[in-house]
C-alpha cells in the first residue's frame, strides 16, 4: 500500500513539475490525500485532512467518506483555480493517531469537478 501511495505521490509531483517547467496547466486526474477518522460515540464521525487544513463529517462511516471526497474535491479545485501550492501528501505511516481513530486514503476524481465548476 505504502508502494501505491508513493508511486501517486511522485506522478502527482512530475505533473506538477511539468506544468511548471513549461507554463501550462497540466492537473492530475485524481487526488490521493491521507484522512484521520475519528469515532465519539453520540457524535457524527469527523474526518480531517491535515495536510489541507480542513475536516468534514458523517453520520455513519459511509457518510463520512462521501463528506470527505466532496470536500477533498472542492478543496484541491480552488487551490487549483486559485494557483495555490498543492501540498504533497503526508504518508500515512507518518500520520499520528489516538485510541478512537484511524487513518485512510481518500480519493477524489477531478475532471466532473471541474466541468462541473466551469458550467456555473
Amino acid at each position: 500500500m505504502s508502494q501505491l501511495f508513493d508511486d501517486l505521490c511522485t506522478r502527482l509531483n512530475q505533473a506538477i513539475d511539468y506544468a511548471k517547467g513549461n507554463g501550462e496547466a497540466i492537473l492530475p486526474d485524481y487526488y490521493v490525500y491521507p484522512a484521520t477518522f475519528k469515532y465519539i460515540e453520540g457524535q457524527e464521525i469527523s474526518v480531517v485532512f491535515h495536510d489541507l487544513g480542513c475536516a468534514t463529517s458523517g453520520v455513519d462511516a459511509a457518510d463520512a467518506l462521501k463528506s470527505a471526497r466532496e470536500l477533498l474535491g472542492i478543496t484541491m479545485y480552488g487551490m487549483e483555480k486559485d494557483g495555490d501550492e498543492i501540498p504533497a501528501p503526508t504518508s500515512l505511516d507518518q500520520i499520528p493517531v489516538e485510541k478512537n481513530e484511524h487513518t485512510a486514503l481518500v480519493d477524489v476524481y477531478m475532471p466532473p469537478i471541474r466541468m462541473a465548476g466551469e458550467t456555473r
